[in-house]
């Protein structure tokens, strides 16, 4: 089914670090490198199978695009610009909306921010037509983004509000968390620290809300840059270290990339010199695997303060002068600004006075433009708070005006209270003055502020003067009046009768919604109580289950090693050493295979055929190509897909031939096929042509006729990986009932 979930953008600030601005972003992504190819290879499937051009296929190509997001942002530009061509022909608004915002995605991990803006305003236009609430919110979002990396952070601000205080109306925690995040970015840029941390630490709470493990990653990072900021090296290492261990456990290059780098920052600002090579190393085969060209400039620089601080001269101008090459390329003044600096003292250190001289000018230079950027950022930081008191100077006039609203209506009850008695009207009439004097010394002194309120006042005014004239003939017509009080005060009576009536059963219906209500709220606690404890169960279940995968498949290996190690020693103690240096070079191959599978809970079925033949190869030679194989696959069957255990045909294939074909007099042959089974299983059969079970059982001493090491550990682990999974054997006979070989069947689901 579809999910809403969150991704990332950054850009580079002055201390030469990443800073990670959130975005919004709906469908499905895979976590990991091989099962965001695998989604890729599916989709592209189903998009060749899907004929019509019709909203389900604009849906197929915007998660293609999504797939490649973090990995390859050319496929991701053409993936969403193919949906966005469907879309454009049926006339589906939202889809063009999502179409433009991932091309602007596209566009932003390419650092080219003018075009994605276009597109993130195309979209907003095209989501508010469709009434499209969430895209509506999320663009805005989007479009503070482009603002705050074009450091624009009184236009940033505004959207990144908008889009806030709309999320918060939907009750959407992950949208708020988004916001959140980079409305601290904001704080953190124009150095009110504080105010940006309490924002980061509010986007975090959003996030474990919304369970959105990313977004909490992101917030940790952006913490650490608030902390280093501030100079507080140590800390800051704390909170990107949480950041990095969280997305390697997401399995996220981009984000562990800009975490490494961060680490290596403030690895070098405390000192821990090797640490940081490590990670500035590991950073840097990420962000060329990526083509990232900013975080490849920053890096390198990492990399020239490093070997600077270790007394590497050479190799510190190396990184430095590929740093400057690619912060020129794509317009880093930060990182120019820092690599002119180094490569100045470099050129110093050196006695190459003319170099030392050129790049301390081109640092000035640049020096003169970062100090002209923290001066406007200064003027943000006034303009922000100017905004702000002038919110709180609106306010506290808001409320003077409500003030006196509340005079004038208590001027109004006042007027009709007087109409209860004859002996209390002179008093209230000059208590009505008294007020109305009140009024009128307030309405001057808010007139400046509050002209509109005087046309109200004035019309209180003239209504005064009317109650005034119409007091006076009532006194004329009291005497009349007063028999008709009476019947009035009768009709009272009743009236107030009736409404205590009414008042008592609104007021007893009110009771009873009131503890339905909380009866109701009670149970659905109980549920969402219950539901918990049902996902911890399930998360505890399946942590029990890999960590038995894991220690059956750690017994798997030592044995398969010592049986391939007798086959490689019987083959060398048989035939020359020439031609076992061979066969010894196949055996390491397979070793490395069987090495680099093994750290995997399940491989694909391809790379395990692949291994299962270069044993069958070694073994074909021990036994001096006494026996034939095939191996077969179906068609229907995607090998490359299928995802089994590491070893699981070997340990079959091992006892087919050492004790089936190899006491067997003549040719032996051994045939594996694997083809589809019932309920979307897979069946594979291991078939030889030996001697059986029973006549190999009774060539065997006594004490060794138990069930193999390998197949009952083989056993164990498809059982650990599917209790459906299962094993059946087959005593194959010839028409005249003797043993013609055995089978294997394996059943897979």
């Amino acid at each position: 089914m579809t999910v809403f979930f969150l991704e990332h953008f950054y850009h580079i600030i002055k201390t030469t670090k990443y800073f990670v601005l959130l975005i919004y972003v709906g469908l499905l992504t895979a976590s990991v490198g091989y099962a965001q190819s695998a989604a890729s290879n599916k989709l592209i499937a189903e998009i060749n199978l899907h004929k019509p051009t019709d909203t389900n296929k604009v849906k197929l190509y915007t998660q293609l695009a999504q797939t490649y997001y973090g990995t390859d942002p050319v496929k991701l530009l053409s993936a969403a610009d193919s949906g966005l061509q469907i879309a454009k022909a049926i006339k589906w608004q939202k889809g063009e909306g999502d179409c433009n915002r991932w091309i602007g995605i596209g566009y932003y991990l390419q650092g080219n921010f003018t075009t994605a803006k276009q597109y993130f305003s195309q979209a907003f236009t095209l989501y508010t037509k469709a009434g499209h609430r969430k895209g509506v919110i999320s663009s805005l979002s989007n479009l503070g983004s482009i603002a705050n990396v074009q450091n624009n952070y009184t236009e940033a601000l505004q959207l990144y509000q908008q889009s806030v205080k709309q999320a918060e109306q939907e009750g959407d925690y992950l949208l708020m968390g988004i916001n959140y995040g980079n409305i601290g970015i904001i704080y953190n840029e124009i150095e009110d620290f504080e105010e940006a941390k309490k924002y980061f630490q509010k986007g975090i709470l959003s996030h474990q809300k919304a369970n959105y493990q990313q977004g909490i990653a992101v917030g940790l990072g952006n913490m650490g840059n608030a902390l280093f900021k501030q100079k507080l090296y140590k800390a800051a290492l704390v909170y990107y270290d949480s950041a990095l261990q969280k997305n390697i456990q997401l399995n996220s290059p981009f984000d562990i990339a800009r975490e490494r780098g961060n680490c290596a920052n403030a690895q070098l600002e405390t000192n821990k010199l090797s640490e940081a090579y490590n990670n500035l190393q590991q950073a840097l085969t990420i962000n060329i695997q990526m083509k990232n060209k900013k975080g490849h400039a920053v890096n390198k620089l990492g990399l020239a303060n490093y070997f600077k601080a270790t007394g590497n001269i050479p190799a510190a101008e190396e990184a430095a002068q590929t740093a400057l090459a690619l912060a020129d390329e794509v317009k880093v003044i930060d990182v120019q600004y820092e690599c002119c600096k180094i490569l100045s003292e470099l050129n110093e250190a050196k006695n190459e006075n003319d170099s030392a001289y050129y790049y301390f000018k081109k640092y000035i230079d640049l020096k003169s433009t970062i100090d002209n950027e923290a001066t406007r950022k200064k003027i943000v930081r006034m303009g922000l708070q100017y905004d702000f008191d002038a919110k709180e100077q609106k306010y506290i006039t808001e409320q003077q005006l409500s003030k006196s609203l509340i005079g004038q209506q208590q001027l109004q009850l006042a007027l009709n209270k007087a109409n209860l008695s004859e002996s209390i009207k002179q008093q209230e009439i000059q208590r009505i003055q008294n007020l109305k004097a009140q009024a009128d010394l307030k309405n001057e002194q808010l007139e400046s502020d509050a002209k509109n309120n005087e046309v109200i006042l004035l019309t209180n005014e003239k209504n005064i003067q009317g109650q005034q004239i119409r007091l006076a003939q009532q006194l004329q017509n009291l005497a009349v009046e007063k028999q008709k009080l009476a019947n009035i005060m009768l009709q009272r009576t009743w009236l107030y009768g009736l409404l205590t009536f009414l008042i008592l059963g609104i007021a007893a219906l009110l009771s009873i919604i009131y503890w339905r209500t909380k009866s109701l709220k009670a149970k659905n606690i109980l549920s969402a109580q219950q539901v918990v404890y049902l996902k911890q169960e399930l998360a505890l279940q399946n942590e029990i289950k890999l960590a038995e995968m894991s220690a059956l498949r750690s017994q798997m290996n030592p044995h398969f090693i010592f049986n391939a190690l007798n086959a490689i020693n019987s083959f060398v103690l048989k035939n020359n050493t020439t031609v076992a240096s061979d066969y010894i070079g196949v055996f390491s191959k397979l070793m490395r295979h069987v090495l680099s599978n093994s750290a995997h809970n399940t491989i694909p079925l391809s790379k395990e055929v692949e291994v299962l033949e270069l044993y069958l190869k070694l073994e074909q030679a021990r036994m001096g190509n006494r026996f034939q194989y095939q191996v077969k696959r179906s068609s229907l069957i995607d090998d490359d897909f299928v995802q089994v255990p590491p070893l699981l045909l070997q340990p079959f294939v091992e006892n087919a031939i050492w004790h089936g074909i190899q006491a067997k007099q003549g040719e032996g042959l051994l045939n594996i096929c694997i083809q589809p089974a019932a309920e979307e299983g897979v069946l594979i059969q291991v078939e030889d042509n030996g001697i059986g079970r029973k006549a190999s059982c009774e060539l065997r001493p006594v004490n060794e006729r138990h069930q193999s090491k390998g197949i009952e550990i083989t056993l164990n682990r498809l059982l650990a990986l599917n209790s459906n999974n299962k094993i059946e054997y087959t005593d194959l006979k010839k028409e005249d009932g003797s043993a013609a070989g055995t089978a294997v069947a394996i059943y897979l689901y």
